[in-house]
């Protein structure tokens, strides 16, 4: 089983379309959204066709796929980030009114992007590359971070450098693949040929 860790603003959504043509629909499972992606897995009807879930969560989903005896492994792309907050801020931004992620103090007081930054108005402005594969700092490890209590409460710790390094020893030792949002094309080919597509 692969777990995609998507963290927003990495190019994702254009991963999604790779994906799609290199499984059938049956083996993804999208749990953007959702609180608990696990329980999503577990009340799935091709749970047992399933081969890639999807979604904005923190490591630590696979701790969950022990007690199913699942084998998993992580992938996830990075970007640059100042070039992902900035990217971040915008669509914030742009969202409309009644979406999920729309917020009124970011679209109707028109907030600058230095604001945004200082504001601590999103967990997305701590780093939030190190807080998802570290796992730390969210609601709870393979937690979502959109729906969790603690980023709509605005509370959480910031990163820390032993943060930093967790992150970095969870790549090394339990991501198979990450790639770079600036190499796309050229992360997307080292994945075909690791997973043999």
């Amino acid at each position: 089983m692969i777990i995609f860790n998507h963290i927003p603003k990495t190019a994702g959504v254009s991963f999604h379309s790779i994906l799609y043509n290199n499984f059938k629909s049956k083996e993804l499972l999208f749990t953007y959204g959702e609180p608990d992606p696990f329980g999503q897995f577990l009340v799935s009807s091709n749970k047992a066709k399933l081969k890639v879930i999807l979604g904005h969560f923190a490591y630590g989903l696979h701790e969950q796929f022990s007690i199913e005896k699942i084998k998993v492994s992580y992938i996830t792309l990075l970007r640059n980030p100042v070039d992902r907050i900035v990217s971040e801020y915008y669509y914030l931004k742009s969202c409309p009114r009644g979406y999920p992620l729309f917020d009124s103090e970011i679209y109707e007081k028109k907030m600058s992007f230095e604001k945004f930054i200082r504001s601590g108005f999103s967990l997305s402005v701590d780093n939030l590359m190190v807080r998802s594969i570290s796992g730390i700092g969210c609601e709870g490890h393979g937690s979502s971070f959109h729906v969790s209590k603690i980023v709509q409460q605005k509370k959480w710790k910031m990163i820390t450098e032993e943060d930093y390094e967790l992150a970095k020893y969870n790549i090394k030792e339990f991501y198979s693949f990450v790639g770079l949002t600036e190499y796309f094309d050229q992360s997307m080919l080292l994945l075909k040929n690791k997973l043999k597509w």
